[in-house]
């Protein structure tokens, strides 16, 4: 006998071919079960890429869908399955809310993917990793087109809708919530994008989506081992963002495509290391409510991301994996539009406050200048120029002393370093070489491809020892991303 549910929700996830929707519910002991399912092909044209453009149709279909389901269930949470979102992991300061979202909305507008095009946006509750100057936030966007036309839907179906959730975040729920190991790397593969997120304790620690068609990114005609470097060069970034973690206990692959099956194969001979497995549902979910149903054998796999959906449900307030939404108490949801009003309004009323004490501003800011510019004085008259100009002697000595030992060698090694630098990808540059003693080497440069910077790490390791990335500063000052990193790494053979 199947055990009973508390509390139900419907999620349904809408693609240019199919609609998919599953109604799951909880019991008392928070176990998510199946409660009924329907796979529908989507009407000819009723969607199109980011837009529902026939939200009246697609509702009828649901509508009797929904009927032969014999629910009764008014909560939901929808995705629209396309390519067009921003999902990103940044570490900021500690700041208010309205702060961050202020930060967050100044990085989406940078992004390639909403220069042009209005969106809305979200973010997971900070989580402290221990680092208390910088704190990491998970933040999601999807153009507005998507979230209006998604509420329109909603509106006819006369559905209460809870959430708006990105598929690949979906799909990493569903991982989270039933992986027997805490830590691992989930790869997630569609029709037009790969997805990474390594997770620990139900936490987005990192994570990256390559925008690739499927049958380019796992076809080993293709570009099957550019996608393999790229799972390599991204957990290379994040070893080197959390240096204190070893590799993960585990790499997940979903994906409903078959094609997968020549993609698994390859991935476990690229990380003979780390245990792989294909994520499998039916070991998962309560499926007794409807293990009658004939067609589940076939279609399974493709119900995930919309059960995923429906375990945003059950999530407790300020969990993880929670963005985009509409109502209840999940992460905050922002409009650019009354960001601009809000931010407009309150530089406003900062302007007259400050006005009003201006002169006394004014005042105490020219005796603090006063202060510091004596203060110097003194400082310098204390210290004198000894110890500058000797430390300057002491550097100049050991430069001195580092060439002349290049000049003995058999095979100087800076000849080495000209024959990297003459190979550089071409959207790369070196700004400089830095020589901290004999034996160590810092090298800053600025990439619009973070994979350049990988390149060169792997030229450089060919041939010394201890390369690492010291640093990787995004600058978003411009339409197309800067990245800037520092290279260190030492001369010792």
């Amino acid at each position: 006998m199947a055990e009973k549910t508390v509390r139900t929700v419907l999620g349904i996830e809408l693609t240019e071919s199919l609609i998919i929707l599953t109604e799951v519910g909880i019991t008392a002991k928070k176990k998510p079960v199946l409660q009924s399912f329907r796979v529908l092909t989507t009407p000819s044209k009723a969607i199109s890429g980011t837009e529902l453009v026939s939200p009246e149709v697609l509702a009828d279909q649901i509508s009797r869908a929904l009927k032969e389901m014999n629910t009764q269930v008014k909560d939901v949470i929808v995705a629209l399955n396309h390519d067009r979102f921003l999902k990103h992991l940044d570490k900021f300061p500690a700041m208010s809310d309205d702060d961050l979202l202020h930060e967050i909305d100044q990085k989406i507008r940078t992004s390639q993917i909403f220069l042009s095009e209005d969106f809305e946006c979200g973010f997971q509750h900070p989580q402290d990793d221990g680092d208390h100057k910088l704190i990491p936030v998970l933040y999601a966007a999807l153009g507005s087109t998507s979230i209006d036309s998604i509420k329109s839907l909603c509106e006819i179906l006369e559905l209460n809708l809870v959430g708006i959730d990105l598929v690949p975040l979906s799909i990493l729920r569903v991982m989270s919530f039933h992986s027997e190991t805490p830590y691992f790397l989930g790869i997630s593969v569609e029709e037009n994008w790969l997805d990474m997120s390594i997770v620990y304790e139900s936490n987005v620690l990192f994570t990256q989506t390559l925008r690739v068609p499927i049958s380019v990114s796992v076809n080993p005609d293709a570009g099957l081992t550019n996608t393999l470097d790229q799972i390599d060069f991204f957990l290379m970034a994040f070893f080197n963002a959390y240096p204190k973690f070893q590799k993960p206990e585990e790499i997940v692959v979903f994906s409903r495509l078959d094609v997968v099956q020549k993609f698994f194969p390859t991935l476990e001979a690229k990380f003979p290391d780390i245990p792989c497995s294909i994520f499998d549902i039916r070991n998962c979910i309560n499926l007794e409510s409807v293990a009658s149903d004939t067609r589940l054998a076939d279609v399974s796999q493709v119900l995930v991301p919309s059960i995923g959906l429906t375990y945003k449900f059950f999530e407790k307030p300020g969990a993880t994996l929670n963005l985009i939404t509409i109502k209840r108490q999940f992460a905050p949801l922002i409009n650019r539009r009354q960001l601009s009003l809000t931010l407009l309004g309150i530089g406003a009323l900062a302007t007259v406050n400050v006005g009003g004490h201006f002169y006394l501003n004014y005042a105490l800011k020219l005796l603090e200048q006063n202060i510091q510019t004596t203060q110097r004085s003194l400082d310098t008259f204390q210290t004198g120029e000894f110890m500058s100009r000797q430390h300057e002697l002491d550097s100049l000595t050991r430069k001195i002393t580092f060439y002349d030992q290049l000049s003995n060698q058999k095979y100087p090694k800076a000849q080495l370093l000209q024959d990297i630098a003459s190979n550089l990808p071409n959207d790369l540059y070196l700004e400089h070489f830095t020589f901290e003693d004999p034996k160590k080497i810092n090298i800053k440069g600025a990439s619009t491809s973070q994979r350049s910077i990988y390149q060169i790490i792997s030229q450089l390791k060919t041939v010394y020892k201890n390369v690492m990335i010291s640093s990787i500063l995004t600058d978003y000052s411009d339409r197309m991303p800067v990245h800037k990193f520092e290279i260190q790494f030492s001369m010792e053979p």
